[in-house]
């Protein structure tokens, strides 16, 4: 794999952890919540400011999954994976934005759709944030003027 490519089991692990900690945040509800939500905004700021090399649960599958796996990694591009942390961390801090501005609304929905989009990359492999990625990129390269 190139330095531009991840294994995409990383991102379906690191989505797995993520919808747990969203689930907790849910659960815990707007005065407790705070404390899983900030957590999960942190490593998705990680995840996204400083790289994916500094994503805490990529870490954890490096060190827990991966010397226990057989079959070689799966490419996944990793600028779509980092934008996908991207969106999960727009996602996190509308729902912080709801409880510090009392909108209880906001924290739920968005946490809901952060919840969402992180069980669907986790359960079927389908990663919104890439998605939304590779189409801005098709739509740039069409935009170029060919020579």
């Amino acid at each position: 794999m190139s330095s531009v490519h991840i294994d995409a089991r990383q991102l379906r692990f690191s989505a797995a952890v993520s919808s747990l900690v969203l689930v907790l945040a849910l659960v815990a509800g707007t005065k407790w919540g705070s404390i899983p939500l900030a957590i999960q905004t942190l490593v998705f700021a990680a995840g996204t400011l400083a790289g994916l090399s500094y994503q805490p649960y990529f870490w954890l599958f490096d060190w827990l999954v991966m010397p226990r796996l057989a079959t070689p990694p799966v490419p996944e591009d990793r600028r779509a994976v980092q934008s996908a942390e991207g969106l999960g961390l727009v996602l996190t801090l509308a729902a912080a934005f709801g409880i510090i501005f009392s909108s209880p609304v906001l924290f739920y929905v968005a946490t809901a759709i952060a919840l969402v989009a992180s069980l669907a990359a986790a359960i079927i492999g389908l990663c919104a944030g890439c998605e939304l990625y590779r189409w801005i990129t098709r739509l740039r390269e069409a935009r170029q003027p060919t020579a």
